[in-house]
């Protein structure tokens, strides 16, 4: 349920990002540990993801806007996700979902506030 609610609340946020009129797809970052032995949670909430992206797709986007899906691996390890998330930052995602793991969402905060990138859910922050 909370990685639902996650999801929803970053497409309110590209909704609100997104008024103005542009062809360009609309970039969400999707990190998760989607390889290794803790892989199951990660690759369950990409799939959800992906569902999402592909309904609002399909009912016309946002503001007539495509949404895409730019998915990362953190490999369950914070440095690798401090890496990703800073890697589609400079993709120019607007918001980031991901890390389900604690031990490695609790490790990115600082750098997410430090170098200005949206994490979802927003209660790690």
């Amino acid at each position: 349920m909370r990685g639902k609610l996650g999801i929803l609340f970053v497409f309110f946020i590209v909704i609100f990002l997104s008024s103005c009129k542009n062809e360009q797809p609309i970039l969400i970052g999707f990190s998760n540990t989607i390889s290794g032995v803790s892989s199951e949670l990660g690759v369950n909430a990409m799939y959800g993801a992906e569902m999402a992206v592909l309904e609002i797709n399909e009912n016309g986007g946002i503001h007539g806007r495509q949404v895409e899906l730019v998915i990362r691996d953190d490999e369950g390890d914070m440095e690798t996700a401090i890496a990703v998330d800073n890697e589609l930052k400079d993709l120019g995602c607007v918001a980031i979902i991901g890390h389900g793991l604690s031990s490695v969402a609790s490790g990115i905060v600082e750098n997410a506030n430090k170098n200005d990138i949206e994490l979802h859910p927003k209660t790690w922050t």
